[in-house]
């Protein structure tokens, strides 16, 4: 299993939410208004690209939405099997308000197992 350094979140880009200023990652805000097709695939991916502000981190993500698709997933979906998979973390919490987004996340569990050669190619990428 790769090892990642600890402090791998002290960069991240952090927005402030509606008027109680909560602080959330800038991927997760547009991730949460455009999660499985709410308001199209395209608009999820300029939201999810908007807030990555630098070419480097839109290549990222570029990168890692062309290993979710060839894994039959989107990059949501693999995301969510990518935090399941780590060691103490028992449930991930996603946030749904049709029946269609929970099928969305459900639909991850189809291929929760990564090669070696998946975890090693997003093991270069995060």
């Amino acid at each position: 299993m790769p090892e990642f350094a600890s402090n791998r979140y002290d960069s991240m880009p952090y927005r402030r939410s509606g008027r109680s200023g909560l602080r959330l990652p800038a991927i997760s805000l547009g991730a949460w208004e455009t999660y499985g097709g709410y308001r199209g695939e395209d608009v999820a991916r300029e939201c999810l690209y908007r807030a990555f502000d630098s070419e480097e981190r839109r290549a990222t993500l570029i990168k890692l939405n062309k290993i979710a698709s060839e894994r039959g997933q989107t990059l949501a979906q693999m995301a969510l099997v990518w935090v399941l998979r780590l060691p103490g973390v028992t449930s991930a919490l996603i946030g749904a308000s049709s029946v269609h987004q929970i099928e969305e996340n459900v639909a991850a569990l189809k291929n929760m197992s990564f090669s070696e050669a998946e975890l090693a190619r997003i093991a270069e990428l995060i």
